[in-house]
């Protein structure tokens, strides 16, 4: 195993035990098996992605669940890919995946953690900016894309501390309605992760455009996020008890958003919990 301080570019360390944390993650430590369960087989994380992994087990139900819905079949691309723990679930699931992002030091540690966990041969990585990717074909001529997924930044660890819920029009780098066209103008279906307390007025608004629907994701009895699915994914029938093991509970039904008003009966809003 190479030396992760040679392979950053930054000369980040990335292969970390607690005592090398940098002080302000030393609280996400605990947390280390539910973001990548074989984290002692030499998981790399930058101090970054400790607080902005998707933990395995959502990343799994994610998935999962397109898996089913799409046939689990093709070329799946993750933009913002992060430390690889979306890719690598998607890559259990589908024939590809193509992971994306900006930081070098995220494609180092995606392209480190797709091996550890056996799946490095089914992901293609690339190193860039989604504003300038985002006009260029993704693919060669092999397939088209399945789905597209972004689990974006959502502005560090304070995304909770807001009056009205997390403003999605405002989100930077990517305000929601221009990620949600990008994505959709490479594939018929795309998905994304977001905030659990993001402004649910503002997701329906951009329902008007797009076919969507929003899924809450629980972990531990807890909501951790919302994926916002757009494009025709949402014109399938969902059948959770053949998506899904018996020992995943889910509920479907009106929920009430971020700022304690109901949804209505629209049926669009969904709550899975593990």
């Amino acid at each position: 195993m190479a030396d992760p301080e040679a392979i950053a570019p930054e000369d980040e360390l990335l292969l970390h035990t607690k005592h090398t944390l940098p002080h302000n993650v030393k609280r996400y430590w605990q947390k280390r098996y539910s973001l990548f369960s074989r984290f002692d087989e030499g998981v790399y994380m930058s101090s970054e992605l400790w607080y902005s992994v998707t933990p395995e087990a959502v990343a799994q139900f994610t998935a999962k669940l397109i898996s089913e819905l799409l046939g689990g079949r093709g070329v799946i691309v993750d933009v913002c890919c992060g430390g690889g723990g979306n890719t690598i679930q998607f890559a259990r699931y589908f024939d590809r995946v193509v992971a994306i992002d900006v930081n070098p030091v995220n494609i180092t540690c995606t392209a480190h953690n797709c091996q550890v966990y056996g799946v490095a041969d089914k992901v293609e990585l690339v190193t860039g900016d989604w504003f300038q990717l985002s006009q260029q074909k993704l693919v060669g001529n092999d397939g088209n894309v399945s789905f597209m997924f972004c689990s974006p930044p959502w502005g560090g660890t304070e995304y909770t501390r807001t009056e009205n819920g997390f403003d999605v029009d405002k989100m930077t780098p990517f305000q929601l309605p221009w990620l949600v066209d990008s994505l959709l103008s490479h594939a018929s279906s795309c998905g994304v992760f977001l905030p659990r307390n993001s402004n649910m007025a503002q997701l329906e608004q951009l329902s008007v455009k797009y076919n969507s629907r929003v899924v809450y994701l629980y972990l531990d009895n807890h909501c951790v996020g919302l994926l916002a699915l757009y494009g025709e994914i949402c014109e399938f029938e969902w059948d959770y008890n053949d998506a899904f093991l018996e020992s995943e509970e889910y509920e479907e039904g009106e929920e009430n958003d971020a700022n304690g008003e109901e949804n209505g009966d629209n049926g669009n809003y969904s709550k899975l919990s593990y």
